[in-house]
């Protein structure tokens, strides 16, 4: 990953950030080794509980990435920032 830098942990808009494709494909390629990632980016929706000391409330969060539905996708990736556009790194 020759051509990558990364001026935060998690991906959001940041100046410093810049990667190409060949180099994603190889972050993807070592991830995918890795049975947790790849249960996390298969996963649909998932519900949860947010509480504090007064309240409790279910929150369901749904993966917007729609080829999850389809057989053999892992997914992986998909994102949308005004610098880089539409984004998508996936596997089947």
């Amino acid at each position: 990953m020759k051509a990558s830098f990364f001026g935060n942990p998690h991906g959001l808009p940041n100046f410093r950030n810049t990667s190409n494709p060949y180099d994603v494909a190889l972050l993807i390629a070592r991830c995918l080794k890795i049975p947790l990632f790849c249960k996390i980016v298969k996963t649909q929706s998932i519900n949860f509980w947010i509480t504090n000391c007064e309240a409790k409330k279910e929150v369901v969060w749904e993966n917007t990435n729609k080829l999850l539905r389809r057989k053999g996708f892992i997914g992986v990736k998909t994102g949308v920032t005004v610098t880089a556009g539409p984004c998508l790194a996936s596997c089947f």
